[in-house]
């Protein structure tokens, strides 16, 4: 009879789960909600449509996705 090898896939610091986040848009309102996830260690995904990047509504600029997004590391 042969045995079966079992894999099992982790994630980074042998997790079994993860907790995935998505943002839509890039509001002026995801500057705090980046802040309440940096300070509990949480990443996010955000989809900017760069048609959209400064443009009213309270849309966040190019400058506020680099500094509040990009080099936070979400």
């Amino acid at each position: 009879m042969e045995k079966h090898r079992v894999i099992r896939m982790r994630f980074p610091n042998f997790r079994e789960k993860a907790l995935t986040l998505s943002y839509d848009d890039g509001v002026e309102q995801d500057i705090r909600l980046i802040e309440i996830l940096d300070r509990f260690g949480i990443k996010a995904t955000f989809n900017i449509n760069s048609g959209f990047v400064g443009g009213g509504d309270k849309r966040l600029g190019y400058e506020d996705i680099k500094t509040h997004i990009l080099e936070k590391g979400h």
